[in-house]
């Protein structure tokens, strides 16, 4: 929704600025059902929450959860 409204994370031809609420929670929906999916599928070795962390602070989640390097 904050992207809808052009404020977050600013991406120059953002396609979700401007776009309608529904528009906007009808992505969302998509977006979590795609993240159902991939979690009951089992894909990947590594998955982090990034939700209210830093990129610095996903950064070093990687190696204390992976335990790399060795």
């Amino acid at each position: 929704m904050r992207r809808g409204h052009g404020e977050g994370r600013q991406q120059p031809g953002d396609p979700l600025r401007g776009q309608p609420a529904a528009r906007l929670l009808g992505i969302a929906d998509q977006a979590v059902a795609s993240d159902a999916l991939l979690e009951s599928a089992g894909i990947g070795d590594l998955r982090l929450d990034t939700d209210g962390h830093t990129a610095e602070q996903v950064a070093d989640a990687v190696p204390a959860r992976t335990q790399w390097p060795r």
